[in-house]
């Protein structure tokens, strides 16, 4: 639908128009409803801006999502500020995608305040990356939660950082699973590490499922090692990949018998966790 909007006066309210964008958009007459969020977003509407920004960056037209965003932004709505801080970020205009992610975040915006997190421990600012990574786990943020046991881990603080992976963990975050269970392991607390194993695998953990095949081929069943294998495989896992073909290598070469072991995770223990990427956040219309 292009052009005038049947039945409707220039002299129009916009909450009004806005709602109709919301009504076509549901719809399927996109058009129209681009048409209905732009005369709204004209007539100072923020969510009718920001539902704009949300079609238009859909499109690929990032300049005018940006320029849409930001006046939503400056319009006071949060969800603008964070999707804002997203496109800033990457543009690499990550000092000013900061500013936008901190007004959204003491706005309420739980993404918000884990991307600044992310963007601070990025760049050094820990203490104060330790602040928002805080903030958003008390809104149950798993990822903040595992980022914040990550930074005091660094920091030495092995007590606190154990309290918030389990507090991850216990929220469903797969990667405080396989921490979990690579350290109890180093704690030589097998049965304890294979559990948290079993768990981060039941989650969809790679790592999880390599230390559960390594284990299994170890103890001789080449079957379940195969399956854990097979399963991590299917994710892209470069190891469990590796493991797979030298696991049927092995077996075909050997007419049956136990041949070698997959490898297990080398190097750094956290080769396969890394700090959460920031949160989508409110990105569809609102």
């Amino acid at each position: 639908m292009t052009g005038h909007i049947d039945g409707q006066d220039d002299d129009f309210d916009a909450s009004g128009l806005y709602a109709r964008g919301n009504s076509m958009a549901e719809d399927g007459n996109i058009d129209g409803a681009e048409e209905c969020w732009r005369r709204a977003g004209e007539n100072g509407h923020a969510k009718a801006m920001f539902n704009l920004g949300v079609l238009l960056k859909e499109r690929g037209d990032v300049p005018g999502a940006a320029k849409w965003w930001r006046r939503a932004s400056q319009a006071g709505l949060a969800e603008a500020m964070h999707n804002l801080g997203l496109l800033l970020v990457e543009q690499g205009a990550c000092d000013e995608a900061e500013v936008w992610y901190k007004r959204a975040g003491d706005a309420g915006i739980n993404a918000s305040m884990f991307n600044l997190g992310l963007l601070l421990a990025d760049r050094g600012a820990l203490e104060e990356a330790a602040v928002w990574y805080r903030r958003a786990a008390g809104g149950g943020n798993g990822g903040a939660m595992f980022n914040l046991g990550l930074l005091l881990e660094t920091q030495g603080d092995n007590d606190s950082a154990l309290d918030w992976f389990l507090r991850a963990a216990r929220s469903g975050d797969s990667d405080a699973m396989f921490v979990l269970g690579q350290l109890r392991e180093e704690r030589d607390d097998l049965a304890e590490a294979a559990s948290w194993f079993r768990e981060g695998a039941a989650h969809g953990h790679p790592g999880a499922m390599i230390w559960l095949g390594a284990a299994a081929q170890t103890n001789g069943d080449s079957a379940e090692a195969e399956a854990w294998f097979l399963e991590a495989a299917q994710k892209g896992d470069a190891d469990a990949q590796f493991n797979l073909a030298l696991l049927l290598r092995t077996r075909a070469t050997s007419a049956g018998r136990n041949g070698g072991t997959g490898k297990r995770l080398q190097g750094d223990r956290r080769s396969h966790v890394q700090p959460r990427m920031p949160g989508q956040g409110p990105r569809r219309p609102v």
